[in-house]
């Protein structure tokens, strides 16, 4: 197994280079900028124009996993938000997965090899939440894809799964009032790790992952 795991720079992701590591699994890592030795796929998931890069990595480096990782997250009214900073988030949230799907589900069909696709989606994909119009927007949209492109599937050696996580704690949630009762991101990186490592036929298409306290 080879994977490719998007927005490793975030609290998530290093939780899952942990993971990969741990269990000896063959990962590369991607981020926007190079900040440590570990990521290998370097690049602005914002600019379409440039994912033809991935592509090129996803078959140079024969990769038959994506963890669809990486995301923007904005928590303002729509008014006050930059229309750059509207089509940025749609591009990395929704356009991104999207196309790096493509790239994988393309290169495992021409080389008829078992794959798996892991979308990380947020509760916020399946529920409205305060002043998360665009984010709400991107994640129900991968929401769409991915059940849909779990459909296709069927007929190949490719799974699709479809992560929705609550509240975890992370840069974006550090200033929560309930921060201490948020999900750690070392306890859902161990939970869809064994999803990825599993060998099972039957798999599931779709989690929801929230605290149950």
């Amino acid at each position: 197994m080879n994977v490719l795991l998007t927005g490793a720079s975030g609290s998530l992701g290093k939780e899952f280079a942990k993971q990969f590591k741990e269990r000896n699994i063959k990962y590369y890592s991607h981020s926007k900028f190079k900040k440590s030795e570990d990521l290998s796929c370097i690049c602005d998931l914002a600019d379409p124009k440039i994912l033809s890069f991935v592509q090129n990595f996803i078959v140079e480096h024969n990769i038959t996993c994506l963890v669809n990782n990486a995301a923007q997250y904005l928590n303002s009214d729509l008014n006050e938000i930059e229309d750059e900073k509207i089509i940025d988030l749609i591009n990395v949230n929704l356009i991104a997965p999207i196309l790096l799907s493509k790239y994988l589900y393309s290169h495992l069909l021409a080389t008829n090899q078992a794959g798996k696709i892991i979308n990380i989606n947020s509760i916020a994909g399946k529920q409205p939440n305060y002043l998360e119009s665009v984010y709400c927007a991107s994640k129900y949209g991968l929401s769409g894809f991915g059940a849909s492109l779990s459909i296709n599937q069927k007929k190949s050696k490719i799974q699709i799964i479809d992560c929705f996580i609550g509240g975890m704690k992370s840069e974006i949630t550090k200033n929560r009032s309930n921060y201490a009762s948020l999900m750690e991101p070392s306890k859902i990186s161990h939970f869809i790790v064994d999803l990825i490592e599993s060998k099972e036929q039957y798999t599931v298409s779709s989690i929801d992952l929230r605290n149950n306290t």
